[in-house]
């Protein structure tokens, strides 16, 4: 998701690619395969895989012009301790299932490498606010027609990033598995009510971001879609969940 967001944001896809032969960890290789999106197949036996992914992780909001989006940064100054934890799921998540053998994989190993910016000269009394990004996850058995998820209330709500995978054993993106989206507040106020794809679409025409179609009928933002509540860029503006304005 962070992904589809930074392209959004940036106007490109962050760098993401892969490969695999043998003795490549005895090396100096680099990834020479872009991965545009699903999942890429398993070594021969023996052989090595290696991958690299960057990802850009906001602290202000990229969505932000009007007034500056460094107003939204982490603000730590007055923090004793700052940390950053990881969670990482099996490499075998990376490979496209169903191809009739059983992949083992051994001499796992992983780098992380975090570059971090500061604005030493931020202060609180410049305006700051903290922006933050967090997700929800829900998965469903059956058809649903509208199901509800509930939002956090109570802040602005300056974006909306929604992500759908079918229930495949891949897991795959999919730009079919929801149909209409709603937004509402109160659970009466339309505040977005359109289709899946409509929305995508609108995502691409106006933030002006390059999605060709790949030779497997998927784009690079398969099963993605955001919803900026931003006003005109204006950092200060958004969804108002505040209970004193009648959201519950």
């Amino acid at each position: 998701m962070q992904r589809c967001i930074n392209a959004l944001s940036r106007e490109c896809f962050p760098r993401r690619a892969s490969k695999t032969g043998a003795s490549l960890t005895s090396t100096s290789s680099w990834p020479t395969t872009e991965h545009l999106s699903g999942t890429i197949a398993y070594p021969a036996t023996t052989q090595d895989i290696i991958y690299n992914e960057s990802l850009v992780v906001e602290f202000e909001n990229p969505f932000a012009f009007e007034l500056g989006s460094n107003i939204s940064q982490l603000y730590t100054r007055n923090l004793q301790t700052c940390t950053m934890t990881f969670g990482f799921g099996d490499v075998s998540n990376l490979q496209t299932t169903g191809v009739g053998a059983s992949v083992t994989y051994s001499n796992v190993s992983l780098a992380v490498t975090p570059t971090i910016i500061e604005d030493r000269g931020g202060t609180l009394a410049n305006g700051a606010y903290d922006y933050n990004e967090f997700v929800i996850r829900k998965s469903y058995s059956s058809q649903q027609n509208l199901a509800q998820i509930d939002l956090s209330a109570g802040n602005k709500i300056t974006g909306i990033a929604v992500m759908a995978q079918n229930g495949d054993s891949n897991l795959s993106l999919s730009d079919i598995v929801l149909t209409d989206m709603q937004l509402l507040t109160n659970g009466v106020n339309p505040i977005h009510v359109s289709t899946f794809r409509d929305s995508q679409n609108y995502n691409k025409a106006r933030n002006g971001t390059a999605d060709d179609q790949f030779a497997s009928g998927l784009h690079g933002l398969t099963g993605f879609v955001f919803l900026n509540m931003l006003k005109s860029g204006n950092a200060l503006s958004g969804l108002d969940t505040a209970l004193a304005d009648g959201v519950s």
